[in-house]
Parts: C-alpha cells; structure tokens; sequence
C-alpha cells in the first residue's frame, strides 16, 4: 500500500531532480559570471561576452521557458506533499527548504529576469553597463547558493530519517533479544520449579511409604502377642487342619474305589 512516508520519498526525489536542474540551467552562466565577478584583470571585452551571452539568453524559445517553469513547478510540488504531514521534529526544516526553494525562484523572476531584459533594452537604471552585469552575475551565484541550501537540507532530512530507521531497528532487535532472553529465564524457572516440585512429591511418598510399613509392622507384632490370635492358631492346627486333612483323604478313597470297580 503506497503510504504518505512513499510520498514523502517521491516528494524529496521531486524536489531533488528540479533543484538539480535548475542549479545546472544557471551554472551554465558562470562561465561568464566568474570572469566579470572575479578576476582581478577582468577586460571590456569580458563584459561584452557577458552582454552578448545573455543577449541570446532574451532569444530562448518560449517552449523552453515553459520546461523550465514546469521544472520549478515539480519542486513546489515536491515540498507541498512534504509539508502536508510534516515531522513534527522535522518540520522546520521543511519549512526552511520551501523558503529556500521559494527565494531562489524569486531571484530568478526578479534579478535575472530583469537583468537580461535590460541586457537587451539597455536600462539599467541607476548603474551602469558593467555593473548591470556583474549585479546579474551575482544574482546567478545568489540563486545557485539558494538551490544548493535546499539539496544540503534534503540531504540532512533524508540522513535524519535513515539514522532513525537504523536506531529503530537496532531498538526493535535489542527488545526482542531481551524478550527472548526473558522467555528463556523463565523457562528454566518453570523447569527448576518443576523439578523442584517433583522431588519434594517423591520425598512425601517415601515418607508416606516408610510411616505405613511402620505401623503396618507394628499391627502385626501386637497381633502376634494377642491371646485371642494365638488361640484361633491353635484351633487351626488342632481342630480345622486334621479334619480338613481327614475329609481329603476320604474323597481320594471314594475315588479310588470307583476306579478299581469300573475296570472290574
């Protein structure tokens, strides 16, 4: 499912792309700007290169101002949806990239714009020639250092949100460590407990086993010392015992008497 932090990724990769571009489109001019801005043996002609070069500049085809302004416009969307839901941490530094993002597209609309009008028209107000130049050249430098103030704070919100997931990560990994750990060690506790338990169930049945062998020993000594036992003994080996032995001896006669006839 595509989620706003997917946006937010696109909204950066937006931003990234038209800043780039748009850094690349007037660095193109430095190659003009740095001669009348900072060499120290700077000629007329120099300045004449300038002239011309932004001369032909006031000729780009409309088309191609269109692709540009399309360009700014796909950053301005970039930082829309990133200050949509901004992190509330973060959201500073949101603001801060669209400020920046903000002025430098103003630098473009207003300096450069009006410098190379006047490159063509030859108003340049209260300066001269030369310094209308090298003021154009130096709104150029103003607007790249803009555009590059933007990718240096998308590049540090994009590290703050890496370092983040790493540090989640990293948090989520130890906790489940500890979890486990936890699990573990009570484990072994149910297990000790359990032994533990077991083991004092076994010493209650040999102390159970030994008290019933004992009185069991005990019942039996008193009822070898009872009169009343020792007389039904005697009675068995007097009395029962001969007669049951007698009565056996009969029937084995009968049944030998039976025998003997029926093979007669």
């Amino acid at each position: 499912m595509f989620t706003y932090s997917d946006a937010c990724t696109v909204g950066m990769g937006l931003i990234l792309s038209a800043t780039s571009f748009i850094i690349g489109v007037f660095y193109a001019n430095q190659a003009y700007d740095y001669r009348i801005l900072f060499s120290a043996d700077s000629t007329q002609s120099e300045f004449d290169d300038a002239l011309k070069h932004y001369q032909v500049l006031h000729k780009t085809p409309l088309p191609v101002l269109i692709g540009l302004a399309a360009v700014a416009v796909i950053g301005l969307v970039g930082h829309l949806i990133r200050i949509y839901k901004p992190n509330p941490d973060l959201r500073n530094f949101e603001y801060g990239s669209l400020v920046l993002y903000f002025f430098g597209v103003c630098v473009c609309l207003s300096n450069v714009k009006t410098g190379i009008i006047s490159s063509v028209t030859g108003e340049w107000g209260d300066v001269s020639e030369n310094q209308g130049l090298a003021v154009l050249g130096s709104s150029n430098i103003i607007l790249i250092l803009f555009f590059t103030g933007v990718i240096m704070l998308q590049g540090g919100l994009w590290y703050t949100r890496w370092e983040h997931q790493v540090r989640l990560k990293q948090f989520f990994q130890e906790e489940a460590k500890e979890d486990a750990e936890r699990k573990k060690k009570a484990a072994q506790q149910a297990q000790e407990s359990q032994a533990h338990e077991e083991a004092l169930e076994e010493d209650a049945e040999k102390h159970v086993k030994g008290s019933l062998s004992e009185k069991a020993q005990e019942f039996v000594e008193k009822a070898k010392n009872d009169p009343k036992v020792q007389q039904a003994e005697e009675y068995y080996e007097n009395k029962i015992k001969p007669t049951a032995k007698k009565h056996k001896e009969d029937i084995n006669n009968k049944v030998r008497s039976r025998r003997t006839r029926r093979k007669e």
